[in-house]
């Protein structure tokens, strides 16, 4: 068998490589048993949106397991193993009632919990029911998300409680983006931030205006929970240090950004998130430093599908045009609704995650500094997937009366003087960089509001 060639070492040379065809199984595999399937298990997940459960059950495939999701006439919530027990047709197609729902096709009662309430047709009313359970998974419904745990009962770790989730002042915009590829490759592109330098600003859409154009000086560290990958550029006359935060195993908070002229909201006319030669009102928008933003968790559905869950964090100060074109900002490029020749000519997040394949071969890269957010992922998510294996407790699990968890996302501006030359600029933002990131673990980081500078 011919050996793995990552790279051509010669001009014209594809011919002389030979991509590895194998994907890291431990780390992006899903399903019961699998090494990541298991891990992510033991963290509670969010499955659904509430909104979208009415009055008929709702099939969905989370890890790899197919699952019906419901609301009973009594309100319960419910999350039940998709295949009936009986004879293993669909329960998508059950009938809702006061508590739980019957299968339409002989009418075996299934509670929430998954007790099996009445079978039809026994020839000893209840002996069924008194030795066996349907699969069914605990739910909790929390700001318009519904949140599942599917790992071992006995081990069920208490429900999340990050300070993010606490924010009053904001308006809470639940979201989900599907993504036909897998969950890694769209959790790591959070902690990827070079990348606005390029897909987000060389293009005719320059998503976030062009603040992303200066390329950032990147670190990563580790924090109780997870990790924050810093990135720190020129704005004109600021110094703009982003912190993107990664919570073990799969969340992310991206802090609110910077926004220049024509790309601030409150700057735009004409439909949501057109940018149109008009005076502007405003120069710049500083950030809020640790509120606003997006919370999100990448759910995978299976080995090959994944979604983006999570909120988006509004301000009910916005005005209506305002809150229209930062949603029409944020979201583009997040889903490939757009036609194939809008996202050639403008590509978003979505087409840059979904191209690296179906499941992404990690050994063909080629990760530099700036990957420096990844490679810690991926060995922390390593680290954690191994401590589930060996019965520890994984970082980022928490445990019961712990409190709220105070988080290490931000946005930050300081300053920027003018410098003699590319190298002390370069110094200058690696300094910064390690005094936030020293700043945020020791929680000296300053609680900010967002501002709108005058033109």
């Amino acid at each position: 068998m011919a050996q793995d060639v990552r790279n051509a070492t010669r001009p014209y040379g594809g011919y002389d490589r030979r991509p590895s065809t194998t994907p890291d199984r431990e780390l992006a595999e899903v399903g019961r048993g699998t090494p990541a399937g298991e891990y992510l298990r033991r963290f509670w997940q969010p499955v659904a949106l509430a909104a979208d459960i009415k009055d008929l059950p709702v099939p969905i495939t989370i890890l790899g397991e197919e699952l019906v999701v419901f609301r009973d006439r009594s309100g319960a919530l419910g999350l039940l193993e998709r295949h009936c027990s009986h004879r293993r047709t669909s329960l998508e197609f059950a009938l809702i009632v006061d508590h739980g729902l019957r299968c339409a096709y002989h009418g075996w009662h299934y509670g929430v919990d998954g007790a099996l309430l009445d079978v039809p047709g026994e020839k000893v009313p209840g002996a069924l029911a008194s030795r066996m359970y349907h699969g069914a998974y605990p739910v909790r419904e929390f700001r318009g998300l519904v949140f599942a745990y599917m790992g071992p009962p006995d081990q069920r770790p208490p429900f999340p409680d990050y300070d993010f989730m606490h924010h009053d002042e904001e308006e809470y915009l639940p979201f989900c983006w599907h993504n036909p590829c897998n969950w890694v490759q769209l959790r790591e592109n959070t902690q990827d931030p070079i990348h606005l330098t390029f897909l987000h600003s060389m293009f005719d859409v320059q998503q976030f205006g062009d603040y992303a154009y200066d390329l950032p000086v990147i670190q990563a560290c580790e924090t109780p929970i997870g990790q924050i990958t810093t990135s720190v550029r020129r704005v004109h006359d600021l110094y703009y240090c982003r912190v993107n935060e990664l919570i073990l195993p799969n969340i992310a908070r991206v802090p609110d950004g910077i926004r220049l002229g024509d790309a601030i909201p409150e700057n735009m006319a004409g439909e949501p998130g057109r940018r149109q030669a008009i005076e502007l009102r405003y120069r710049r928008q500083l950030p809020s430093s640790h509120g606003l933003g997006l919370s999100t968790w990448i759910v995978p559905n299976d080995d090959f599908n994944a979604m983006h869950m999570g909120w988006l964090h509004l301000s009910p100060k916005w005005s209506e045009k305002a809150r229209a074109d930062y949603l029409a900002t944020i979201t583009f490029g997040q889903t490939g609704e757009r036609s194939y020749e809008e996202r050639h000519r403008n590509p978003g997040d979505w087409d840059a995650w979904v191209a690296q394949g179906r499941m992404a071969i990690q050994a063909n890269e080629n990760l530099t500094a700036a990957d420096a957010g990844i490679a810690l992922f991926r060995r922390q998510l390593r680290a954690g997937i191994r401590a589930v294996q060996a019965g520890e407790r994984p970082k980022g699990m928490r445990a019961e009366g712990e409190g709220v968890c105070q988080t290490y996302g931000y946005a930050l501006t300081r300053p920027a003087p003018c410098l003699p030359d590319e190298g002390a600029e370069w110094a200058a933002k690696q300094d910064y960089a390690q005094e936030m990131q020293q700043d945020i673990l020791a929680r000296r980081a300053p609680a900010l509001d967002r501002m709108l500078e005058p033109a």
